[in-house]
């Protein structure tokens, strides 16, 4: 039976993986992984083809693609969609924050069996769980069974090993707020030896330190910002306390009938005095105009034969009589109200 490296698919996929890291190098990151996506994606009747690569090969096809991931959800989704399109970067968020990638990473690329992935698929999931996911259940769930599926832990490669149970003991037990699971953990763990238990036990005391410092700038940020909204609104009340009697004063009945408004009793006169059309209200315009130089007697004496000759016909008497007093209230009126413009 050939080898897997061998296999007739290998040429695509090591072509299709160095295709797609040039194109990740440049930032394309949508044309990355549509090259990638033919050779991680099962077909109908067969496995993904990396399932039949050679372990090498395998792992970095699966490196690459977790790192693929984190750079789109990185991108947000105004870039994302600009990369991918809005609906297509939606669900590799979703795909990410819930975790589902780990299942399809084991499915697809390890036909469903859990302990046979690679320690460096591992440690590259677990990070991206840790970067994209605020409950890290799902990821301890996933480790912790990876972990027991190891028929020979001892056999993994040491560095491999040994960053497996720092993500493990000092990230995602802490991040889930099991302190004291991750201690006993260090305490009684055969695949560390007394040199490396007192550094998990020193570096999980430092973590601790530097997430309750953290909790405590995060309070004292939210606090000050308490204050200063209070300090805000405080300060606004007591403008509109300052400004809020001068809003009656500015509307004050006696400031609206201040002399500065009313216009002089000159254009008071001349609009009172705008000629009206028809004979009546013509007399009463001449009327207007005689009785200021009523103390002239010889424009009286003409204002009177003037208008007895108007009183001799009995049509204009009415009309005159009317005119009159019509004028004569007008008149009243105007002396009156020296303020107080009457248009006619």
């Amino acid at each position: 039976m050939a080898p897997r490296s061998r296999s007739p698919n290998s040429t695509n996929i090591i072509r299709a993986y160095k295709s797609a890291s040039q194109l990740y190098l440049t930032k394309r990151f949508g044309e990355a992984l549509t090259t990638l996506t033919p050779i991680i994606t099962p077909r109908k009747d067969a496995p993904a083809a990396v399932s039949f690569s050679a372990r090498g090969t395998r792992t970095k096809v699966w490196v690459f693609y977790i790192s693929l991931l984190h750079a789109l959800v990185e991108l947000g989704s105004e870039d994302g969609a600009a990369a991918v399109g809005a609906v297509k970067w939606q669900s590799l968020a979703s795909h990410v924050r819930s975790g589902a990638v780990w299942n399809e990473v084991v499915e697809s690329g390890y036909a469903g069996k859990e302990e046979a992935v690679d320690e460096d698929v591992v440690i590259n999931l677990t990070t991206l769980l840790l970067a994209h996911m605020s409950n890290q259940r799902t990821n301890q769930r996933r480790l912790e069974t990876w972990w027991v599926a190891q028929e020979r832990p001892e056999s993994i490669h040491s560095a491999a090993r040994l960053k497996i149970l720092e993500l493990y003991a000092l990230h995602v037990l802490p991040t889930n707020g099991e302190w004291s699971e991750a201690k006993a953990f260090i305490d009684h763990s055969d695949a560390l030896d007394e040199e490396q238990r007192e550094a998990f036990k020193l570096a999980l005391e430092q973590v601790r330190e530097e997430m309750l410092l953290t909790e405590q700038k995060e309070r004292e940020l939210v606090q000050r910002r308490e204050r200063e909204m209070e300090a805000e609104l405080q300060k606004a009340a007591e403008m509109a306390k300052i400004q809020q009697p001068k809003q009656p004063a500015k509307r004050s009945p006696l400031q609206k009938k201040s002399p500065q408004h009313q216009p002089p009793p000159e254009k008071q006169k001349s609009r009172s005095v705008a000629p009206p059309s028809g004979l009546s209200t013509r007399l009463s315009v001449l009327l207007k105009e005689v009785l200021p130089a009523s103390l002239s007697s010889t424009r009286l004496a003409v204002f009177v034969i003037a208008l007895l000759c108007l009183l001799a016909r009995r049509d204009l008497r009415f009309r005159l009589r009317a005119a009159l007093e019509a004028a004569w209230l007008k008149v009243r009126r105007t002396a009156g109200m020296a303020t107080k413009v009457t248009y006619i």
